[in-house]
């Protein structure tokens, strides 16, 4: 089995959140959760496909930053205006904000990337305004991509993993979720050492990890 293959070197790493849009998506949801989501469609809360232009992107990157830096984001994790001009330039890649039907203030944000394939689609990076009222403008957004996704012809949608904190929250909005396995062997480890020594000059806090992620530096 591939999980158990020794030459591609496959771990356990996660456990992940997925949504079945083919059912009713709000039927998944701690009742608790349910209740903001109908608290906030009845308060006017929209979800809108945006338009990825340059407002819009450098919007969604705004406010990126500023949940990475309160979350105290290790600086490699992040990603780079050019990462986001670059993605939104693909037809795959749709991009949300949840908006204040009241106000019209931006609550929070979503990159969503569409699988027409296997009819999937992947939860790819988010933000939440801290500055905002917090109207639970996160759990209306799984339920309104998940709606869209529906409306679209999407049959399921990955919402990834993360902290601890964020599987607790991720759990409240479905009940599903699926086995992730990462491949740690290197192949090329004369190549990877050139690239793991430039990594870890430029974040040396990094230098004692067992596997470094270093399609992150840009060098």
């Amino acid at each position: 089995e591939y999980k158990s293959a020794e030459k591609f070197d496959i771990k356990l790493a996660d456990r992940q959140n997925w949504v079945d849009c083919s059912t009713d998506v709000l039927g998944h949801y701690q009742k608790r959760k349910a209740r903001y989501v109908r608290a906030a469609i009845k308060n006017g809360m929209e979800c809108r496909e945006v338009e990825k232009n340059d407002k819009n992107i450098e919007c969604f990157y705004h406010f990126y930053i500023k949940a990475m830096e309160r979350l105290s984001a290790k600086k490699f994790l992040y990603f780079n205006m050019e990462y986001f001009t670059t993605l939104c330039r693909n037809d795959f890649v749709k991009l949300f904000f949840i908006i204040d039907g009241c106000s019209q203030t931006i609550l929070s944000g979503i990159i969503i990337l569409c699988d027409t394939e296997h009819k999937r689609l992947y939860h790819h990076l988010s933000f939440r305004n801290a500055e905002a009222e917090n109207l639970h403008s996160m759990e209306y957004m799984i339920y309104a991509t998940a709606e869209w996704a529906k409306a679209n012809g999407y049959e399921s949608m990955h919402l990834g993993g993360g902290s601890c904190s964020l599987h607790r929250f991720k759990d409240g909005c479905t009940d599903k979720r699926v086995e992730y396995y990462v491949g740690n062997r290197i192949y090329s480890p004369t190549k990877y050492k050139i690239l793991a020594d430039k990594f870890c000059k430029k974040y040396p806090e990094q230098k004692d990890a067992k596997f470094l992620p270093i399609y992150r530096s840009k060098e």
